[in-house]
């Protein structure tokens, strides 16, 4: 059996050219550049053997290793942000699928460290790496360049998740701040939702599958 990308990258100390696509990690896409994608599913299928939590907890200090010395590229800077972009629409596109990885402050300050730096020498070689940072932001409501607004919402006081058996008319609890993600998926037998002034916050997909 042919031994995985990720892994044999693993038990060659060889993390740097994998993700950069150095060598004989490197997997020529369309546009003739590395196929930053293709390494993330590799990673993906190591998960299956060893465990998404596992993949996922090696990915980030993988990630944090290679934005700790300030010093990547533009083009190394939008590989490494594609993989937390990768994580969020592949793990999050459909409720059963989903691994929600706790991404770590350290990570987020060396994004948006290394972005900031970039930017003083070019905003324009920036460009693809900037689109990036606000689909995260628009689609995912995952922060580079500012303070979530989550972080100062009580987690306590989150609706998380609704039975889908409920039926009719369904009053969120006085107190509740925010509306988790997917929160009310499936539900498609309440007819009608009433919010108290307290909500704060409706995550992304929280009404997933709901007609």
């Amino acid at each position: 059996m042919e031994m995985n990308d990720y892994q044999r990258a693993i038990e060659r100390n060889e993390i740097r050219e994998f993700y950069y696509g150095i060598g004989s990690y490197f997997d020529k896409g369309e546009r003739g550049e590395h196929n930053s994608a293709g390494s993330f599913y590799a990673m993906i299928h190591y998960g299956e053997m060893v465990g998404e939590e596992k993949m996922y907890s090696l990915m980030e200090k993988d990630l944090i290793m290679l934005l700790s010395d300030n010093d990547v590229s533009f083009d190394q800077y939008f590989i490494l942000l594609s993989f937390v972009f990768y994580y969020f629409n592949h793990n999050f596109g459909w409720k059963p699928y989903r691994y929600e990885w706790k991404i770590p402050e350290k990570l987020i300050c060396l994004l948006r460290d290394n972005y900031l730096r970039l930017d003083k020498i070019s905003h324009e070689n920036l460009h693809d790496s900037t689109i990036l940072v606000n689909d995260l932001k628009r689609r995912f409501n995952f922060y580079i360049l500012e303070e979530s607004p989550f972080s100062n919402v009580d987690t306590d006081r989150c609706l998380h998740e609704v039975d889908e058996k409920y039926e009719g008319e369904y009053i969120v609890p006085d107190g509740i701040t925010r509306i988790g993600k997917y929160a009310f998926n499936n539900c498609s037998k309440i007819t009608k939702i009433v919010m108290p002034d307290t909500v704060q916050i409706v995550e992304w997909f929280a009404f997933w599958n709901c007609i």
